[in-house]
């Protein structure tokens, strides 16, 4: 378990907290979530390939338990929130459609692009529909990327890049947020971020830069450290800036992917803040 990304896990699910508090006179913290969202979605990818990348290298992995585990993790609970957020919507007087339920139950509302169905019932839950998107595709993503060459993985980069800021300054401004924001399809691309960064994180290139940062000082690591995290602050800036279409996911990609690979590669020797990211109020959840 890379430790660092454990503690940064509590860090992140704050920004998310934060942006879900209404403030008197004040906006909604709109970066904390879509910063939050960019970071667990990489994040995600990053971690299913160090947990079962070797596996499937080997030809051990067994996609059905992977899917198994992680429903009987969050599908329960999925369905609690559901009922309980209908019930209490029906005490004030508001029903949710039945199309909308039973979009929230197989958990395909954010394959509707239509914020009117991907934040229905338990608003939040679009992200578990986007996320058991996600490990359905894994296996299958995770060995294209591995064992693409770089030249094809950088020729697919550059035309997907296209492909997305075409389609991010086609679509309707009232569907900026359920296409962008919400859509799997579009959100994979984080996903894969993570996956990329695993392929960097296994390279010889990550052995050579580990033994090179392992011959510094507590001092400079915690320098590094720092620096990383004025990038990820001086991101909010150019967030409140620039077009939507570009804060919903895109900006995120040019900082986050060096956030978790640089935490990731400091784990077992960083400064400051990576010894107190070890701490065990911060790191809750062990294992995969």
């Amino acid at each position: 378990m890379i430790e660092t990304l454990q503690g940064f896990r509590f860090l992140f699910i704050l920004l998310i907290f934060f942006s879900h508090l209404t403030w008197n006179n004040i906006g909604n913290f709109e970066f904390g979530g879509d910063c939050g969202v960019s970071f667990f979605f990489i994040l995600s990818g990053f971690v299913l390939s160090v947990g079962y990348g070797k596996r499937i290298e080997q030809k051990h992995f067994s996609h059905k338990q992977l899917i198994a585990k992680q429903l009987i993790k969050l599908y329960p609970l999925h369905i609690m929130t559901m009922i309980v957020v209908i019930l209490l919507d029906l005490r004030i007087g508001y029903s949710t459609e039945f199309d909308k339920i039973a979009a929230n139950i197989f958990l395909l509302q954010s394959w509707i692009p239509n914020e009117g169905y991907s934040f229905s019932c338990n608003g939040v839950s679009w992200f578990l529909s986007d996320i058991v998107f996600f490990y359905l595709l894994f296996p299958y993503l995770f060995i294209k990327i591995q064992k693409s060459s770089r030249r094809s993985i950088t020729l697919f980069t550059a035309l997907l890049l296209v492909i997305y800021f075409v389609v991010a300054y086609s679509v309707p401004s009232e569907n900026v947020n359920s296409i962008l924001y919400v859509f799997p399809l579009t959100r994979t691309i984080d996903f894969a971020i993570g996956i990329l960064i695993y392929r960097l994180y296994m390279s010889q290139y990550t052995t050579d830069l580990s033994r090179w940062l392992n011959k510094k000082s507590v001092v400079s690591k915690s320098l590094f450290e720092i620096i990383f995290l004025i990038a990820l602050i001086l991101t909010y800036f150019i967030y409140i800036h620039i077009n939507q279409r570009l804060h919903s996911a895109a900006l995120f990609w040019c900082v986050i992917p060096f956030f978790i690979y640089f935490f990731a590669i400091t784990d077992k020797g960083g400064g400051i803040i990576t010894r107190m990211l070890h701490s065990d109020r911060l790191i809750w959840h062990r294992g995969g």
